[in-house]
Parts: structure tokens; C-alpha cells; sequence
């Protein structure tokens, strides 16, 4: 009995990490993103769209925006507002 509640233990730790993990790579990849897309801005995008349609433009996605959100590793939902791209 104490073995398998060790081994759910150690299991549910594992996840709880994971998913801190995940978190925080996200969340990286967010803030490059978002750098790039201030980068972008400061370098002559006029505004955000801008900018974003630049890198879609320069990503083999072809308009595809979940496509592009998983090249840039963003959250499923991040570009959402991207139809007004």
C-alpha cells in the first residue's frame, strides 16, 4: 500500500512540475514574441498588425495563424485577434 501511494506521489509530483515548466517556456516565448513584435514596430511597422503580418509574411506558414503560433511556440489562442490581420 505505501509503495503504490509513493509511486502516486512521485506521479502527481511529475505533472506539477510539468506543468510548471510549460508555464514558464510559454511564457519565454511570449515575451521573444512580443520583443520581435517591438522590434518590428521601432524598425518602421507603423502598428502591432503590422508588424505581425511582417513575420507571418516571413514564416512559411502561408496565413495560416495556428500554424504560425506553433512555429513561434505561442499558446493555441494567442494570435485569436489575428483575423483582424
Amino acid at each position: 500500500m505505501k509503495r503504490s501511494k509513493k509511486i502516486w506521489d512521485d506521479t502527481l509530483q511529475a505533472q506539477i512540475d510539468n506543468e510548471k515548466f510549460e508555464r514558464a517556456v510559454e511564457k519565454e516565448c511570449i515575451n521573444k514574441f512580443e520583443k520581435t513584435v517591438d522590434h518590428l514596430i521601432k524598425i518602421g511597422a507603423n502598428k502591432r498588425s503590422t508588424a505581425i503580418r511582417w513575420m507571418m509574411d516571413a514564416s512559411d506558414a502561408a496565413g495560416d495563424w495556428d500554424y504560425f503560433s506553433y512555429q513561434n511556440n505561442l499558446p493555441y489562442d494567442y494570435l485569436k485577434e489575428a483575423s483582424w490581420i
